[in-house]
């Protein structure tokens, strides 16, 4: 018979363990979760609504909010192509075409080996340097084919993109 602890999750229990159980700490503590695991689990999500006295649904709200806190598991490498109206005037639908192409799935999906989940974002900020993309976290800017194709590439083989955002302009 499984204990009322042996219910919880336990990256969701780490997260609290790190940033308390009040209201104010959720976005953090959902920030981990996701950090770790690259989702946030339904068993997380009812573990962090009884430890922090919240309705799964209050959880689940604050979740969908957010476009970067999945509920489904994304791949390694998680690309996400701009689409402001900047990005988009700089040729940002033809890199999410390619990418697609390129990696043999549609926006909001993940590749069969669990390597790269493709996403379209709203403005990451780089307007000034479009078309732009975040690998990971990292910006990429003034984005083309040969850059996508040197990003998708290199991330095969397990090398970090560095970001060419530092570059001259």
């Amino acid at each position: 018979m499984e204990t009322f602890q042996e219910n919880r999750h336990p990256v969701a229990l780490e997260a609290l363990a790190r940033y308390g159980h009040e209201r104010k700490a959720l976005l953090p503590v959902l920030h981990f979760i996701k950090d770790h695991l690259s989702y946030i689990p339904e068993d997380a999500i009812r573990t962090l609504a009884l430890e922090m006295h919240l309705s799964p649904v209050e959880i689940q709200g604050v979740i969908t909010f957010y476009s970067y806190l999945p509920l489904v598991r994304k791949g390694k490498h998680v690309l996400h192509v701009c689409g402001s109206m900047a990005c988009l005037l700089k040729g940002a639908d033809e890199n999410l075409k390619f990418l697609c192409e390129l990696l043999g799935i549609a926006p909001g999906e993940t590749t069969a080996d669990q390597q790269f989940s493709l996403e379209e974002s709203h403005c990451i900020g780089w307007c000034h340097r479009a078309p732009a993309m975040l690998v990971g976290h990292t910006p990429a800017v003034e984005v083309d084919k040969d850059l996508l194709n040197r990003i998708v590439k290199d991330l095969k083989k397990d090398e970090p993109f560095a970001g060419n955002w530092q570059e001259e302009i």
